[in-house]
């Protein structure tokens, strides 16, 4: 290890989360990305959010990402594409594992490597998954092969048939005319 690695203060590449959409009472976790292996040193590090939300630090210390955990709440802000609310939204004690303090300037929000830059994070506060109803399958409609039932080994084939589920689907009603 040469002596510039030993001082040089640790950066933040990029910040990630799994794209999809997140309802009232969902987690959100978000990854952020150093330039090398990171800890905590006091107290617990926390993002702060575009939407008006928070996420906190709650494990990745010894490596260069820590993961972060955003609570969606009804209080928050819808958000088509979440985002961090500023490149100085990154608090908390963070130290390279020789000592140094890191940056934690994160990348600019409309970057490539911002948190809506690496993925595609809705946020609906408004609704909780009690909301989504989830598909309803016909009895009549299954899964079926037509091997006989019984041990089979690596690599033999075994046809299946899957049958279509019926989904639910909400109606709409125009009720002003």
């Amino acid at each position: 290890v040469c002596s510039s690695d030993l001082t040089t203060r640790p950066t933040v590449l990029s910040v990630s989360a799994p794209s999809g959409t997140y309802l009232q009472g969902f987690s959100v976790p978000i990854s952020v990305k150093f330039s090398e292996p990171v800890t905590v040193t006091s107290g617990t590090p926390s993002l702060g959010l575009a939407n008006n939300g928070s996420a906190s630090y709650v494990s990745g210390a010894g490596s260069d990402t820590l993961v972060f955990t955003y609570g969606v709440a009804s209080s928050d802000s819808f958000s088509s594409d979440l985002n961090y609310a500023s490149p100085t939204g990154l608090t908390g004690s963070i130290t390279d594992l020789p000592g140094n303090p890191a940056n934690l300037t994160l990348p600019a929000t409309a970057s490539a490597n911002s948190l809506s830059g690496t993925s595609d994070v809705i946020v609906d506060s408004s609704r909780t998954s009690s909301d989504t109803t989830p598909p309803s399958v016909d009895p009549t409609v299954g899964v079926s092969t037509t091997k006989p039932a019984g041990p089979y080994g690596v690599g033999s084939t075994i046809p299946i048939k899957i049958g279509r589920a019926h989904v639910s689907t909400p109606s709409h009603t125009d009720i002003s005319r």
